[in-house]
């Protein structure tokens, strides 16, 4: 099953750079292959579903990353339109500025372009946050931040990145145990009707809360040091095997004192993977579909809520690979996030019209910012802790039952 699920994971990749690589903008392929894909996925799901078919971590590896390619393919085929004439995207559907040059495909195709067109699509179908492009996603953490232009040779990146992979290791060969002491000792705690917090907040005890925050710090944690692994195994991996080069491998999460805010934890720290994908599906719908118009706020937060409506969506398929019992609330987590950017930027905005009053001096005005950093990180904290647990609880019995 393993093999197999590998194969469809390869199958829909060389789907991806056949359209990309060999296909023109207008090429009825493009959306002849989207049924193909969904296929391929739904296959991988039903593999997923059965019952001791596949390891978990399998299951959500391949999964999610089946789930991914389809969003993917949506993003960089049909919306924004990548071909290999183009070198870049040629729609602005997908709110990518296109490439604004006259080319013809070629009539003819030889081995040395054959082999062009192969590694364009491969690049194109197995990128995320395009960082080698003018088309980067934004806030890509640099390699250093002393130096932002600074990128490590090939040599420096794989004896790191082997460091990074081993202490990662290490750290989550301790915290995985510790993490399924706490969810089976506690797991009464992690139970639905632990979920809702304000609603109940006379019978919470001061242990519940503890443990909801425990709990949700840990997911997280573990979240960070799982990707981090992963990514970090595929970088050394392909760029050891000369397939990729180190400049195509920046660092996955960005720095923690960043998540000052909501918007800074989900815009500049936490990984930046499926942003372009969900983006330029929201750009579509926002401007193309629906009738709002760039450059205002309405507009601007329909498609940051249609963002994170297409972020939970995936994590709802997703959840199925790894959770066969269903009861993900992924879709209900991602909506709850454009409401707490949304309430930030309200009292961000208050706070720079009180800032601009004359009797505010600078070093009056230089404190405050300091301890309204400290706020926001208790800011985030506080609701990560009180969003997080109608998604994660039921990964956590999950756990749990397994």
């Amino acid at each position: 099953m393993l093999i197999l699920m590998i194969s469809l994971l390869v199958l829909q990749l060389l789907l991806t750079s056949t359209a990309v690589g060999f296909t023109s903008q207008s090429s009825v392929l493009r959306l002849a292959l989207l049924p193909v894909m969904v296929l391929v996925t739904w296959n991988v799901l039903t593999i997923c579903t059965k019952p001791h078919a596949i390891h978990v971590s399998a299951r959500t590896i391949l999964g999610a990353g089946s789930v991914y390619r389809i969003i993917h393919y949506i993003a960089v085929a049909l919306l924004d339109c990548w071909t290999y004439e183009a070198q870049g995207p040629t729609s602005s559907l997908g709110g990518l500025e296109p490439v604004l040059v006259n080319v013809t495909p070629q009539s003819t195709l030889s081995w040395d372009h054959f082999g062009q067109r192969i590694r364009f699509g491969a690049r194109i179908s197995t990128t995320t946050r395009f960082p080698t492009t003018r088309w980067r996603v934004k806030n890509v953490p640099p390699f250093s931040r002393s130096n932002p232009d600074h990128v490590p040779s090939k040599h420096e990146f794989v004896w790191h990145g082997a460091i990074q992979i081993i202490r990662l290791a290490c750290v989550l060969g301790v915290a995985t145990p510790f993490s399924q002491w706490l969810f089976r000792t506690r797991a009464h705690l992690f139970s639905p009707s632990h979920v809702p917090l304000f609603a109940r907040i006379a019978e919470v005890t001061p242990e519940e809360l503890a443990v909801r925050a425990l709990g949700v710090l840990i997911y997280w944690t573990m979240q960070y040091l799982s990707l981090s692994l992963l990514y970090n195994s595929l970088a050394v991996t392909t760029v050891a095997l000369q397939i990729f080069g180190p400049e195509e491998w920046p660092p996955i999460f960005g720095a923690i004192d960043q998540a000052w805010s909501i918007a800074q934890f989900w815009g500049c720290f936490y990984h930046q993977n499926i942003r372009r994908s969900c983006s330029s599906i929201a750009h579509f719908f926002t401007y193309h579909i629906l009738p709002f118009r760039k450059g205002t706020i309405v507009g601007r937060y329909a498609f940051i809520t249609l963002v994170f409506a297409i972020s939970g969506v995936f994590h709802h398929l997703a959840d199925i690979a790894r959770m066969p019992e269903g009861g993900s609330a992924a879709v209900q987590f991602f909506l709850m996030q454009p409401l707490g950017i949304g309430c930030e930027r309200i009292l961000q905005t208050l706070y720079g019209l009180s800032t601009q009053l004359s009797f505010v001096t600078p070093t009056s005005r230089k404190y405050s910012q300091l301890i309204l950093r400290i706020l926001g990180y208790a800011w985030v904290m506080t609701w990560i802790v009180w969003t997080s647990p109608v998604w994660i609880y039921s990964s956590v019995r999950s756990t749990v039952q397994g």
